[in-house]
């Protein structure tokens, strides 16, 4: 019952649950001016796996991206907004606190434009080829969106295939120790096993250099490459390493003027933009329903809700 998302929703609606995290797909619409929302500091993105063949010149990479439609995305799934940059709404442009989104502006057209991408395809010499998108199946949203981007990409030419995938058994050795399951999107994610994978990407600082430092080698996060016995730092999970790129998050790093180093981050993140070894799609929003008993629903930065001045009307 717990993880049957529809019938949690009909007991919502029944009044048996009082609060609703999740509001199903196709009941969004219906709901959108009931529901409280609330920006989430996290974008729903593609990864490119920069080391296929396929996908290892950006004009590829690029095309893909300016043949969908942000705007059309973000109304499929309602509780969404179109992604024009690789950082969302939310994070600081230095301490006087503006935002870096909105002095960067628009990196990402919200609306597509085919025949752009049709010229890149061509002056990369690139007519179709075939593909694997990998979403978590469980994720309508993540599905729906996989299906209206490959489409837009069959269009072009491409054949796409989507891969729902889900948890694999992982069954004890032990007598009496319980099995556990393997959440299979993770594991395709570590394992570089992907051409192109559906991943919401947590802005987890507001602080733009935490998340464009990332596709720098020396700031991947991946570590070091002991199975070929160096100590080689190992670049980001799409396979990105660009010399000009880690130079300039270098630079970054040291730098100590804050408006140098915010005008060097949008640099970083233009870079990323036009090198595109991954794809903003939406920023995702929070959408919640609660019942009329319920009261002091707070919420953090970061749009998720607070629960602990939470209050019942008659909880005796």
């Amino acid at each position: 019952f717990f993880n049957d998302r529809d019938a949690n929703f009909a007991a919502y609606e029944n009044g048996e649950i009082y609060f609703m995290g999740e509001i199903p797909l196709a009941k969004r619409a219906e709901y959108k001016k009931e529901a409280t929302v609330t920006d989430l500091l996290s974008t729903h993105t593609y990864y490119f796996n920069t080391e296929n063949k396929l996908f290892s010149d950006s004009r590829v990479r690029q095309a893909l991206s300016l043949a969908i439609d942000r705007n059309a995305i973000a109304e499929l799934v309602v509780f969404a907004k179109p992604a024009t940059g690789i950082i969302p709404t939310g994070v600081f442009e230095n301490a006087k606190h503006k935002d870096f989104r909105q002095v960067g502006g628009e990196l990402i057209s919200p609306t597509a434009n085919v025949a752009e991408a049709k010229s890149l395809l061509s002056s990369a010499g690139v007519s179709g080829g075939s593909f694997t998108i990998s979403v978590r199946g469980s994720d309508e949203t993540a599905v729906a969106i996989a299906e209206y981007c490959k489409t837009q990409w069959d269009a072009l030419g491409f054949n796409v295939k989507i891969d729902k995938l889900g948890k694999t058994e992982k069954k004890a050795e032990e007598e009496n120790v319980s099995s556990c399951y393997v959440d299979d999107l993770y594991t395709a994610y570590v394992e570089r096993d992907f051409d192109v994978i559906a991943i919401d990407a947590q802005t987890l600082s507001t602080d733009a250099f935490t998340t464009l430092a990332a596709f720098a080698k020396a700031f991947s996060g991946q570590g070091i490459d002991l199975e070929n016995q160096n100590y080689d730092a190992v670049p980001h999970k799409t396979g990105f390493d660009d010399a000009d790129y880690n130079a300039l998050i270098e630079e970054i790093f040291a730098e100590t003027d804050d408006a140098v180093r915010a005008e060097k981050l949008h640099k970083a993140e233009e870079m990323l933009v036009e090198k595109m070894p991954v794809m903003p799609i939406i920023t995702n929003q929070n959408a919640f329903l609660a019942s009329d008993l319920l009261s002091g629903i707070k919420y953090s930065w970061f749009g998720t809700p607070i629960f602990n001045r939470l209050k019942m009307k008659n909880y005796n």
